[in-house]
C-alpha cells in the first residue's frame, strides 16, 4: 500500500475506476502515455506490445503502418505527367509539391512505401525538365 501512494505521489501511476494506470514513455517522441494504449495521441505512433486491462499477458499485436497519402498522390501525378507533361508544366510541378510535402511528413514508425514519394519526386523533376527542354527547342 505504501508503495502504490508513493507511486500515485510522484506521477507515474493514475488510479482510473479501481485500477492503477501505470504511465510509459512513448518510443518515438517521449510523450508519456498510458501503458493500455494503441497509439500516442502525441505523435499517433503505434504500439507494438499493449497490455490488456485485466493485467494478463501481453498481446504481440503487430501494428499495421499505412501509406503515406501526399506520397502516394506524388507518385500517381508523376506517372500521369509521364504520359501528358507537354501540355503544362503543373501536372509535374504538382507531383514534385505532392511528394516534397509527403516525404517531410513521413514517419517510418507510422508510414510505409517511402518509395512512391521518391519516385513522384523523381517523376515529376524529370518531366519538368523534358517540358523545359521541349520549350527551348520549338522557339
Amino acid at each position: 500500500m505504501i508503495t502504490i501512494a508513493y507511486e500515485c505521489l510522484i506521477g507515474r501511476n493514475k488510479y482510473k475506476g479501481g485500477v492503477f494506470l501505470s504511465l510509459i514513455k512513448c518510443d518515438y517522441c517521449g510523450h508519456m502515455i498510458s501503458q493500455y494504449a494503441r497509439q500516442c495521441p502525441k505523435c499517433k505512433t503505434k504500439r507494438i506490445e499493449v497490455v490488456s486491462m485485466n493485467n494478463s499477458n501481453v498481446n504481440n499485436e503487430s501494428a499495421e503502418k499505412v501509406t503515406n497519402r501526399s506520397c502516394k498522390y506524388g507518385f500517381t501525378i508523376g506517372i500521369i505527367s509521364v504520359f501528358i507533361y507537354f501540355l503544362s508544366p503543373i501536372i509535374p510541378l504538382l507531383a514534385i509539391a505532392f511528394s516534397v510535402i509527403g516525404l517531410t511528413q513521413y514517419n517510418f514508425h507510422v508510414n510505409k512505401n517511402k518509395w512512391l514519394g521518391i519516385t513522384g519526386l523523381i517523376l515529376g523533376i524529370l518531366y519538368l525538365f523534358n517540358y523545359l527542354f521541349q520549350l527551348t527547342i520549338q522557339q
